[in-house]
């Protein structure tokens, strides 16, 4: 079919004013209204859910998941045609990047494209109300998920009360056990998954705490234990790459500094002054 994206710029002219509106709406916010709920897109758009249903059928469309899914298709057309313009991108035939290099850079844009396409913004705000919500956050994350954990835990002390268990994988279930009420357990698991990871997400439900679960496994076993999951996307070959989950712990941090502002930025402006004055830190 045609790009979905060009098909509404051909149409725009010809519809009534409220869908004109709405279509106006989806070709200037297209990047993100394929991320959006119907709800959302009603609220943001200022049209009501009628009018959103009467310009999928006007381009042929029976549901809004079918419509998010070719605007998604037409957002990504457009991503690649951007390429050639856009100085952050390098071809394969470039001088300055070359063999393993380039392959690792297109798998990796792709990957991090797909994950925050697909993203689901539901869970992702869910997961932060529960980090904001809880008196500590649990990170643990074992094995080719260990670093994941620890660059999480560093970022989320500048705004949670937040504790590291992947150091030490056989005390993990004496800190488990010790947990209070209101505690809260973010697990990370990047392929795969390991026993310990799934026996101590199964522990914290059987004791009524909530599980966070970052993962590249749709499928994985942990699920059945999550409270709330965001899945990130994963290589085909055979290259492991955890830059999907550091775009969502990326993501989190930014979100939770934006709905703590102004307390997070001057806590954190404060804490680097101080590291200058006692020379921890040299700039």
């Amino acid at each position: 079919m045609d790009n979905l994206l060009d098909k509404l710029h051909q149409i725009q002219d010809r519809l009534t004013i409220k869908q004109r509106t709405l279509c106006k709406f989806i070709i200037q916010n297209s990047k993100t209204v394929y991320l959006m709920p119907i709800g959302e897109l009603e609220e943001k758009s200022g049209v009501g859910r009628a009018t959103i249903m009467r310009l999928l059928n006007t381009l042929g469309y029976n549901s809004f998941v079918e419509f998010k899914r070719d605007l998604n298709a037409a957002c990504s057309i457009g991503f690649e045609a951007d390429k050639v313009s856009n100085p952050f991108f390098w071809s394969k035939s470039s001088d300055r990047i070359s063999g393993s290099m380039a392959e690792c850079l297109e798998e990796s844009i792709s990957l991090l494209q797909k994950t925050a396409a697909e993203t689901d913004s539901d869970q992702f705000s869910r997961m932060i109300d529960l980090l904001m919500s809880a008196q500590k956050v649990n990170v643990l994350g074992l094995r080719a998920s260990k670093p994941i954990a620890q660059y999480m835990t560093y970022q989320l002390r500048y705004f949670v009360d937040a504790v590291d268990l992947s150091e030490n994988e056989s005390m993990v279930f004496d800190w488990i056990f010790r947990c209070q009420r209101g505690e809260l357990l973010l697990l990370i698991s990047s392929n795969p998954t390991t026993a310990t990871s799934i026996r101590v997400a199964r522990l914290c439900r059987e004791r009524d705490m909530p599980v966070v679960v970052i993962t590249d496994k749709p499928d994985a076993s942990i699920l059945e234990y999550a409270t709330n999951h965001i899945c990130v996307s994963r290589s085909d070959s055979s290259r492991l790459s955890i830059l999907p989950h550091m775009l969502v712990i990326e993501a989190i941090i930014n979100e939770l500094g934006i709905r703590m502002a102004p307390v997070s930025v001057r806590t954190v402006d404060q804490l680097n002054q101080f590291l200058l004055e006692q020379k921890i830190i040299t700039d």
